[in-house]
């Protein structure tokens, strides 16, 4: 057999056509995401930044909490963080107290199931879940995304799929 000798002979198995097919969409549906996001990302050069100084930094990856912390954030991005005494906060930032608070990053539930009541989108934020992703979408979640994305809602950064498929 043809396909036996090649996978000896390269010694990896060889895709059939339908796998590698099916690995090239996906990889094109994923670039194809990715350039819509970009192109959908908001002009952030005249948003004033936020300075939140001398919070203490809740570090998840460390199990630690740093106090006396300052974290710039600009739009949707943290531009710096470091020690109060060693952050630059830019000319005209908001700056927001922080002494005696603490700040973490923002949580992400990966699997959540939305009901067609958004009343519970600010919720997320108020448990401090800034992403979510809903399992079974529908054509009014993708809605509620867009209004969320605008800034004309409070609540997380949704990504949704399509409806379940039972079968």
């Amino acid at each position: 057999n043809s396909k036996e000798k090649m996978e000896r002979t390269y010694n990896y198995p060889v895709l059939d056509w339908i796998t590698l097919t099916t690995r090239i969409c996906r990889l094109l549906v994923l670039l194809l995401a990715l350039a819509v996001e970009s192109m959908a990302a908001r002009d952030c050069s005249r948003e004033r930044p936020i300075a939140f100084v001398d919070v203490s930094l809740i570090r998840p990856e460390t199990d630690q909490t740093l106090p006396g912390q300052t974290i710039v954030v600009r739009c949707d991005r943290i531009e710096a963080v470091g020690p109060s005494n060693e952050v630059r906060r830019p000319h005209g930032s908001m700056v927001i107290d922080g002494r005696g608070l603490f700040l973490s990053p923002g949580l992400v539930d990966a699997h959540v199931h939305l009901e067609e009541d958004r009343s519970d989108l600010a919720l997320w934020l108020a448990w401090g879940v800034t992403t979510i992703r809903s399992m079974d979408g529908s054509p009014t979640h993708l809605t509620w995304r867009d209004h969320v994305k605008a800034g004309e809602w409070d609540g997380p950064t949704i990504y949704t799929s399509g409806p379940i498929l039972y079968g």
